[in-house]
């Protein structure tokens, strides 16, 4: 049996002949016009029809994102890609000999002996807490990794094109579950092609250490395509392999957790059976989950201690806050409207700006939402699965390349939004009401204008921007190999200890010593930070072997050195080097430190201390001043410097 819920537009007069005796007669009937608005599939009902898109479309969609992120081959090596590689070659040891395979993600282990250890060679800056843990599980996504190790070593481009591979691959579930969810086979196509060329994926795509995302958002889909053939079709062989895939997704990355947000979304919303077989369909992924995180909490696996993820469990009103913060953000990207890049980087009032905005975006569309879509399950779906796919990420990385699967939801969200609107653009019902006219003629204007700009920028924005975005990221990795290059400039670093006053961010610091070997370049013994480019300050020379740094505001905070600290740093604290030590001597009321006292064991002329400071694009000399002086050091970069900047270099401005 199948149940329709209906809603009565308007009302058409039919003519009917009929007899009354012998004598023929017409009766006029007032018939509704129904027009239909939900469809709910009772417990005998075959599964719902997977609507398939012509043949040529996925290849045609296929050769559309090869071309656009055919930069993505030229991106080389970036960030994290560095240290992973040694990880691989056998060159990076770990103290307890773990296996390569669990510590490809390993970039603090929590362990304070071991964190002293980097932080003294300067891989992590000296505000770093001890307790640091930034450690991730991803085996599955490692073995691909040892693949293009063994297949092309010396060719990133293939491992580039192996990571657009996963893309595809990703893009053709996400087609497979559309067509399960979808309400028009041009709705599956529109979905597809959205998500396709959606510029968050950038990143994603372009750089090798996200792989991971886009491995376990291909399983993930999988897994859920498989969990709805086998609650539709009542099928167990579907069921156990949506759970296998599951598994496979979670050994991908963490990010595998997002297929309880489909599966729960579905049971509450799309799924025909009775409450028992809902809760019953999420039980199995649930369990499995649970494992999961079990056996990961006691692998030392996850992040602590960094002030850009946050424990939930630990600290909720902290986690709550940020979900207030955040959703709006996330909300508002789906909408074409804002950027969680932007707003991660951007300075207090670009982020304010970009937080109303957002808001002022949700709202609007919410309005429109629940005005056309009240009583259809497709929008509570949707709605719900981007919701709970986005709650989890509150608590890490605010940044665009981590919105694969939320992206996934919110596009299926956006093309039920334009079906909607096409149903109530060509409804011939109308208000009888003056004033319910003019208020109907406001609703199809925006209607109309809310359609046409989501199409534009989810279609010709989109598709122009992930190719600007992925050469945005190529530009901010040559900045970062010109610069370290640049140091040659203070000679030979070899049983030296590089002294940088203010790096732009301390992802210069973090693989100089690779980039510098990969380019045939000395390395130093230790790497010191003093401060920040983003902030002016004041050097204050005490004596021979001191020097006073004085932020004129606060650094610590900012979207990337936040990523090492969770806590704010006291009055008294200090921390011992190799060569020198550290204490934070006064500290503002918001927790960041406001002078700083550099001792070292030599003075600051010594032979063996190579100073540096960063000056249009890169590292030049610095000369310290002398005992007893200030120097006054100007802010060198803005915060558009990480997004804006590398954009603008793109487009040759």
């Amino acid at each position: 049996m199948l149940a329709w819920t209906t809603e009565y537009s308007t009302y058409r007069i039919v003519s009917v002949p009929a007899r009354v005796g012998n004598r023929p007669v017409s009766i006029d009937i007032a018939v509704p016009i129904a027009r239909i608005r939900t469809v709910i599939d009772e417990d005998d009902c075959p599964s719902t029809p997977s609507l398939k898109p012509p043949r040529w479309f996925v290849p045609v969609v296929a050769i559309v994102v090869c071309l656009l992120t055919t930069p993505a081959l030229f991106v080389g090596l970036h960030l994290d890609d560095w240290q992973q590689q040694r990880v691989l070659q056998g060159q990076y040891e770990f103290s307890d000999g773990s296996s390569p395979y669990l510590e490809y993600f390993t970039f603090a282990n929590g362990n304070p002996q071991d964190n002293s250890m980097i932080i003294d060679r300067g891989v992590l800056p000296w505000w770093t807490s001890d307790h640091l843990r930034l450690r991730f599980l991803r085996p599955i996504s490692v073995i691909t990794h040892k693949l293009d190790l063994l297949l092309w070593p010396d060719h990133p481009s293939l491992s580039h094109a192996h990571s657009i591979f996963w893309y595809l691959m990703c893009i053709y579930a996400a087609s497979l579950v559309y067509r399960r969810c979808g309400v028009t086979t041009l709705g599956v196509c529109l979905a597809t092609l959205l998500f396709a060329i959606d510029d968050v994926h950038a990143i994603t795509v372009a750089w090798l250490a996200n792989r991971n995302h886009l491995i376990s958002g291909t399983f993930i889909l999988f897994a859920f395509n498989a969990h709805m053939i086998w609650q539709n079709d009542n099928d167990n062989r579907y069921g156990c392999l949506s759970i296998v895939l599951f598994v496979i997704a979670l050994l991908a990355a963490e990010l595998g957790t997002a297929y309880g947000s489909l599966v729960v979304a579905f049971a509450m919303t799309l799924h025909r059976g009775t409450l028992r077989q809902r809760i019953m369909s999420i039980l199995p992924g649930l369990l499995v989950g649970v494992i999961w995180l079990v056996v990961y909490q006691q692998g030392g696996f996850g992040a602590r201690f960094s002030g850009q993820y946050i424990d939930p469990a630990g600290h909720p009103w902290e986690f709550l806050a940020a979900i207030v913060e955040r959703v709006p953000i996330f909300f508002a990207v789906f909408f074409g409207a804002s950027s969680a890049d932007l707003y991660s980087f951007g300075d207090d009032s670009l982020r304010q700006f970009i937080w109303y905005a957002a808001v002022g975006t949700v709202c609007f569309f919410g309005g429109m939402f629940a005005w056309l879509g009240r009583s259809d399950r497709h929008v509570r779906f949707w709605f719900l699965a981007a919701l709970l796919a986005v709650l989890p990420i509150c608590a890490g990385n605010f940044m665009d390349r981590i919105l694969l699967i939320a992206s996934f939801a919110g596009h299926g969200l956006l093309v039920r939004f334009f079906g909607l609107a096409r149903d109530a653009w060509k409804s011939d019902w109308r208000p009888n009401s003056r004033w319910g006219r003019v208020a109907h003629k406001v609703g199809m204007a925006a209607i109309a204008g809310s359609v046409t700009f989501q199409l534009i920028a989810h279609s010709v924005g989109a598709a122009a921007l992930l190719p600007l975005r992925i050469l945005a990221l190529d530009e901010y990795r040559g900045r970062i190999e010109t610069a370290l290059i640049s140091l040659d400039r203070v000679g030979a670093l070899e049983n030296r200890d590089l002294i940088i006053v203010n790096p732009p961010d301390t992802m210069f610091v973090w693989h100089l010593t690779e980039i510098r070997e990969h380019h045939g370049k000395s390395v130093p013994k230790h790497v010191r930070v003093l401060c920040s480019s983003l902030v002016s300050m004041s050097l204050e020379r005490t004596d021979d072997n001191s020097i006073t740094v004085r932020p004129q505001q606060p650094f610590i905070k900012s979207a990337l050195a936040n990523l090492y600290r969770s806590t704010d740093l006291h009055t008294g604290w200090k921390r011992s080097l190799t060569g020198v030590d550290v204490e934070v001597s006064s500290v503002s009321l918001g927790g960041g430190p406001t002078r700083i006292e550099f001792t070292f064991d030599r003075a600051l002329e010594s032979a063996d201390l190579a100073w540096v400071e960063w000056e249009d694009g890169e590292f030049v000399p610095f000369t310290p001043p002398d005992p007893g002086t200030t120097l006054n050091i100007p802010a060198r970069l803005s915060h558009n410097w990480f997004v804006l900047d590398p954009i603008r270099a793109a487009l040759g401005l």
